[in-house]
């Protein structure tokens, strides 16, 4: 009976033992793993930024009328004798009293 009390603590402390070695291991691989997929997912997502931006230059170094959009878009430049009116939304003209209204008396 004494020999079963001692086996039991013997196998208590080995497992004991096993917890504090391999479970700082074992969250720390999955610590890693988890990094490891966000990582490769970021990389993903710069190959498809990449591969817009290489389209991007393509489009600017043989496609005239894109070349043409994009200046006119981005820097504003336009032809001569073209003239270009802005539209600036949410704004409300206040309507006006007739100018015998304005008057104080």
């Amino acid at each position: 009976m004494k020999r079963r009390f001692t086996y039991l603590w013997i196998a208590i402390g080995l497992l004991i033992l096993f917890v504090f070695i391999y479970l700082p291991g074992i969250s720390r691989y999955h610590e890693l793993k988890s990094e490891e997929e966000r990582l490769t997912r970021e990389l993903h997502e710069i190959d498809g930024q990449i591969q817009k931006l290489q389209e991007e230059k393509s489009l600017l170094q043989n496609d005239l009328a894109y070349l043409e959009k994009v200046i006119r878009e981005e820097l504003g430049l336009v032809k001569p004798g073209e003239m270009i009116y802005k539209v600036v939304p949410g704004t409300k003209a206040l309507p006006q009293k007739p100018p015998s209204e304005n008057r104080s008396s």
